[in-house]
C-alpha cells in the first residue's frame, strides 16, 4: 500500500516549509507536516508500515446517515434553495426574520451563508501519519476541485462530519469510538488504505443521502435586512 504513496516535490508556504505527496493511484495531492500519532484499528501509520493484511479483520467501516454528496459542496450548494434545505439553522432563521425567496434579502442571506461555509473549506485535515513520522494531510477545498476519486470524497465526509451531518461519535463493532472530526477523518482514510480502496465512490455505503443539520456555528448575516 505505501508503494502508492511518493513524495513529488517541495514547497514554501507562509507556516514555513511543506513537503507534498500524492496518492498515484487517484492523483490526490496530500501534504506531510510535522508528526502527531493518530491511533485505532484503521490507523494510517500501520496501514504504511506494511500491516494492512493483518488489519483488514479490525478495521471497519464507519456506519453513518445523513451525508451530503460531493457534488453538492462543490456546485450545488451555490444554486437555487440548496443551502437552505441542508441547513436548518439557515431556514429557521429567514423565516423568523420573514424573508421570503422573492425577498431581495432572500439570495443575499444565501450568498453570505455560503461565503462562510466556503471559508471552512480552506483546511488542511491531518489524516494520520507515514512511515517518516510526518503527518499525511489534505486540502478541502482543493478535494472539492478534483471532480472524483479518493480525496473528492474525502472532503465531502469532512464537511459532513464538521458541520454535523454525521453524528458523532460513532462506535465501531471491535469498540473503537470516533468522537472528533480528525479522528473520524483518519479512521476512514485508514480503511481506505487497509482494504485498498483507491476512490471511495467504489464503497457502497457513503451515505450521501440529501441530509440536513442542525448545525447553529455560523449565524446567517443581518447585513442584508
Amino acid at each position: 500500500m505505501d508503494s502508492q504513496i511518493e513524495k513529488v516535490t517541495e514547497r514554501k508556504s507562509n507556516s514555513g516549509r511543506r513537503r507534498f505527496i500524492k496518492t498515484a493511484a487517484t492523483g490526490a495531492a496530500l501534504t506531510t507536516l510535522p508528526a502527531k500519532s493518530v491511533w485505532g484499528a484503521c490507523s494510517v501509520s500501520g496501514a504504511l508500515s506494511g500491516n494492512a493484511s493483518h488489519m483488514q479483520h479490525t478495521c471497519y467501516w464507519p456506519n453513518v446517515t445523513n451525508g451530503r454528496s460531493p457534488g453538492f459542496w462543490s456546485s450545488a450548494m451555490y444554486s437555487g434553495n440548496a443551502v437552505k434545505d441542508a441547513f436548518n439553522y439557515l431556514s429557521q432563521w429567514l423565516s423568523s426574520q420573514g424573508i421570503k425567496k422573492a425577498d431581495a434579502e432572500f439570495e443575499c442571506t444565501l450568498n453570505n451563508f455560503r461565503d462562510d461555509i466556503d471559508s471552512v473549506k480552506n483546511v488542511d485535515v491531518l489524516l494520520g501519519t507515514n512511515r517518516s513520522g510526518d503527518a499525511v494531510t489534505f486540502n478541502v477545498k482543493s478535494g472539492l476541485e478534483s471532480s472524483g476519486g479518493l480525496q473528492w470524497h474525502l472532503s465531502a465526509m469532512y464537511l459532513n462530519a464538521y458541520f454535523g451531518f454525521y453524528s458523532l461519535p460513532v462506535i465501531l463493532p471491535n469498540g473503537e469510538i470516533l468522537d472528533t472530526v480528525e479522528r473520524f477523518m483518519s479512521h476512514v482514510y485508514g480503511y481506505s488504505l487497509v482494504h485498498g480502496i483507491d476512490d471511495l465512490g467504489n464503497k457502497a455505503d457513503l451515505s450521501y443521502t440529501d441530509g440536513s443539520t442542525n448545525y447553529s456555528g455560523i449565524q446567517p448575516s443581518s447585513s442584508c435586512t
